[in-house]
């Protein structure tokens, strides 16, 4: 895994964040992320698939020396991230993400949303675990939600 000894705190809260992603789009729990992965979070909150392609095959070129692997390891996805990803970018990939795990979008993940969401993503107990020990009775707003991402 790449070397963030010599970064900020926003940059290491930044990695820890683009870490969480990467395990959230990391469907079958390979410790890669390929077309399907990358397809299936595209459809669910209503980006083209195709354009989605687009930008995983040219961050492949960019990111690895095979020309023929379809995959980005985590340590590939965290080095394209910080190299191209700039704060308010990671602001909109959060309230997009926030968006996909409020299912019913009433402002708040809840237990019900993630009982939805159980059923298209493979969270191990402790995953799931975890996030419901943030939850509150009532739900996770969007700023608590950022606290959680961004959480040491």
């Amino acid at each position: 895994m790449t070397d963030y000894s010599h970064t900020t705190k926003e940059k290491i809260e930044f990695v820890r964040a683009v870490e969480e992603a990467f395990f959230i789009l990391d469907r079958n729990k390979s410790r890669s992320v390929g077309r399907d992965d990358f397809v299936h979070v595209a459809n669910s909150i209503d980006l083209d698939a195709q354009e989605s392609l687009d930008l995983l095959r040219t961050a492949i070129e960019e990111q690895t020396d095979d020309e023929h692997s379809s995959e980005l390891n985590i340590s590939e996805y965290c080095d394209l991230m910080l190299r191209h990803v700039s704060s308010s970018d990671l602001d909109l990939e959060l309230k997009l993400t926030f968006k996909y795990f409020d299912r019913d979008h009433d402002g708040l993940i809840t237990q019900e949303d993630l009982d939805k969401l159980i059923e298209f993503f493979n969270f191990n107990d402790e995953e799931y675990q975890q996030v419901r020990q943030w939850l509150t009775e009532k739900g996770m707003n969007y700023q608590q939600f950022v606290e959680f991402m961004m959480h040491d």
